[in-house]
């Protein structure tokens, strides 16, 4: 209820929208295939999300008051739509999309004493990375939540990498994604644990990630974080990534 295409007379895909109801906000990405974008067609298609979602929220009993739609500071076609059709942006950028070659020999994963990669190791594990989930960001997963994550669609157990303490738990983390059609791989999430961080654990991770990336064929990887997460953005400078894009919200009340 939440993906969609558009595809033409031959079935072959034009266009992708994804659809999200969070609380009274309804946000949407429309992605165009290049040889069909023209501002009508744009158009078209961000009044068809707008409904759409309306549709959505109904049917989860929400009510929207607000549609949010993010861009990308290279789309200006884009951005000057939106600003037609009364969306306004936030004054500051929300993520920064961050890209990077992977080279043929990545550094070696080098941590303090005592601490280990390893995969997840399956279910029985859920609620441990969970806790560590819930160590690293301030979020909150109770117990048999994270379970239901392990088991959507396109999870892959082998790409959740965590880092084991000495005393058995669960350091850091990270999952990575593969696409077999771009050869870019994706880190989404990373994250310590507050108790653990300050010590480069992440980092070893996530060259451990980028070594397993390469190996299963692929060339870039990208990652994504809040524009304002400076100690983010210098852990990703450091093991090889680069300021790709600026992400800002833009936002219409309804």
């Amino acid at each position: 209820d939440s993906v969609f295409v558009w595809a033409d007379n031959n079935g072959q895909i034009r266009a992708l929208v994804l659809l999200s109801v969070y609380k009274t906000t309804g946000a949407y990405d429309l992605v165009i295939h290049p040889s069909d974008q023209t501002p009508d067609l744009a158009q078209s298609g961000i009044a068809w999300c707008e409904q759409a979602l309306q549709v959505l929220a109904a049917a989860k009993g929400a009510v929207i008051n607000e549609l949010s739609s993010a861009v990308l500071d290279c789309d200006a076609a884009q951005r000057e739509l939106l600003l037609q059709l009364c969306y306004a942006p936030e004054d500051h950028a929300a993520m920064i999309h961050n890209l990077c070659t992977l080279p043929e020999s990545i550094p070696a994963s080098t941590m303090p004493d005592g601490f280990t990669i390893r995969n997840a190791d399956g279910e029985q594990e859920a609620d441990l990375l969970g806790m560590v989930h819930s160590g690293a960001f301030g979020s909150n997963w109770p117990p048999g939540e994270y379970i239901k994550v392990m088991r959507t669609h396109g999870f892959h157990i082998n790409r959740e990498l965590i880092v084991v303490a000495p005393d058995g738990r669960f350091a850091a983390f990270l999952i990575y994604w593969i696409d077999p059609i771009s050869k870019c791989g994706l880190f989404e999430p990373v994250g310590c644990h507050s108790d653990f961080r300050r010590r480069g654990l992440t980092k070893a991770l996530m060259f451990e990630g980028m070594r397993r990336m390469l190996a299963q064929g692929m060339t870039k990887a990208q990652v994504k974080t809040n524009a304002d997460n400076v100690a983010a953005l210098a852990l990703y400078h450091s093991v090889g990534f680069k300021r790709q894009y600026e992400v800002t919200n833009y936002r219409k009340s309804v």
